[in-house]
């Protein structure tokens, strides 16, 4: 067999497993006042500088919260302002200002990528405001197989709720 057709059946049958993976069923994870609904390929893992980190053999879901008052005390000049929060968030994490922002009902993402240590990586971020704090939660994975998670990252990010504590 030649090489062209072991790197298609390999990619094929990559792809299918990933597919097989994002199927999973749904599972609810909670932390705080802050809930997601998943797949059951999903386990907790612990990350100091995020309040949840999710991972799945394919996917990788990070949830940071920014209060206002976290805001107001070091002065930052995006405090009262979640538009501008947003773009704050961009330029601090070096993702263009071209990117587009775009809205859905409760929230803004953002689908951008990244290369890190030669390996390319694609990322669908939200951003949600919930009673004057910012949360920002990342979706991220291989950028090849970004096409067959997009879908499902976007469904995840509205699955994205917040209650009282």
């Amino acid at each position: 067999m030649s090489f062209k057709k072991i790197l298609i059946l390999s990619f094929v049958l990559l792809l299918s497993l990933s597919l097989f993976t994002a199927c999973g069923r749904a599972e609810k994870f909670r932390k705080g006042n802050i809930s997601i609904t998943l797949t059951e390929d999903f386990t907790e893992k612990q990350d100091e500088a995020a309040q949840f980190y999710y991972e799945s053999p394919d996917v990788v879901v990070l949830g940071t919260r920014t209060s206002s008052q976290d805001l107001e005390k070091t002065g930052d000049e995006y405090a009262d302002s979640f538009a501008d929060y947003i773009q704050s968030y961009m330029s601090a994490n070096g993702i263009s200002q071209n990117t587009t922002i775009n809205e859905e009902k409760d929230f803004f993402y953002i689908e951008t990528t990244e290369r890190l240590n030669d390996t390319d990586y694609a990322y669908l971020i939200s951003f949600y405001e919930n009673e004057g704090d910012y949360w920002v939660v990342r979706f991220a994975c291989y950028k090849e197989a970004y096409p067959s998670f997009e879908k499902n990252m976007k469904k995840w990010a509205e699955s994205v709720s917040f209650t009282g504590e």
